[in-house]
């Protein structure tokens, strides 16, 4: 009895992760190509422009930070 019951546990497990990743396969499908403009400002608060929003990973000044565009922009 207890052998079945953890039989039908493992399926039922593996199932849910199955099915899991098939939903995170379409949620990754459907995310965007390119990172959305923000707002971005200067240090005395005003607009300078949207721009693309690097990430959290991207220090400002390191490399893949969108400071030409800004700078072109009249920072």
């Amino acid at each position: 009895m207890a052998e079945a019951i953890i039989g039908w546990a493992i399926s039922v497990l593996v199932a849910a992760v199955v099915v899991g990743f098939v939903i995170y396969l379409f949620a990754v499908a459907r995310l965007p190509e390119e990172r959305p403009r923000v707002p971005t400002y200067d240090r005395r608060g005003r607009f300078m422009g949207r721009y693309e929003n690097p990430g959290e990973q991207i220090a400002p000044g390191r490399r893949g930070d969108p400071r030409a565009q800004r700078k072109t922009a009249g920072e």
